[in-house]
């Protein structure tokens, strides 16, 4: 699936991504990364709680699903405040 970065900065064929957590000076963000090669990984959106990451996540299963209903090529990552 082709998903366009948050800040529009890469466009990523994912054939895998991942939510991971980050402690940043005692404030977490959650964070989803596509990994390339080796430990290599682009950083596809961040936001400010798990529960928003998961409904992102939500979102690209829905848009898989209905990938062929909708003829949906690009995934937009939504702002963490459009979540």
């Amino acid at each position: 699936m082709w998903i366009r970065g948050q800040k529009r900065d890469c466009l990523i064929n994912a054939n895998d991504i991942c939510i991971y957590e980050i402690d940043y000076d005692g404030k977490k963000e959650f964070e989803f990364r596509n990994y390339g090669f080796g430990d290599d990984y682009y950083i596809l959106g961040n936001y400010s709680s798990k529960e928003k990451a998961l409904k992102v996540l939500d979102k690209i299963h829905e848009a898989l699903l209905s990938d062929l209903e909708m003829n949906l090529d690009v995934f937009q990552m939504p702002q963490d405040n459009e979540v």
